[in-house]
């Protein structure tokens, strides 16, 4: 083990120790996931989309991010594991989750914040927290 590895690694911290999951766990955790993002027409959505890819590449994170209108949720409901809404679709939220119902699909409106800056971090962040994974 390199001198840098060791100054690096805190037991009190390391997977294997009382309390601490192990890294095939915590990777686990981590899941891949496969995120649909929705907006009016999914123009917007697509450089969010974008971002988001590109937020959660950088955190090494192999998600799968998909932009397209509200109008084809359908066609996704069976292979996403996340729906994210353009915060100006939050009058249709309720039918968007009935849309999902039965199906293991977290489903959340995006923050206006990230929305509105295409800010890929914090959407990273709240899908995330989401899925306990934060």
């Amino acid at each position: 083990m390199h001198l840098r590895s060791i100054h690096k690694l805190d037991m009190r911290k390391a997977p294997g120790m009382p309390g601490h999951k192990s890294y095939a766990e915590m990777e686990e955790k981590m899941a891949n996931h496969n995120i649909l993002l929705v907006c009016g027409s999914g123009a917007s959505s697509g450089f969010m989309a974008a971002n988001i890819r590109k937020a959660a590449s950088a955190r090494g994170l192999e998600w799968k991010v998909t932009a397209r209108s509200e109008s084809e949720i359908l066609n996704y409901v069976e292979d996403i594991d996340c729906l994210m809404v353009g915060p100006h679709l939050e009058s249709n939220l309720g039918v968007i989750e009935e849309d999902c119902e039965g199906y293991d699909i977290k489903v959340s409106l995006l923050t206006k914040e990230a929305y509105s800056k295409l800010n890929g971090e914090l959407a990273v962040d709240q899908i995330l927290e989401m899925f306990g994974e934060k």
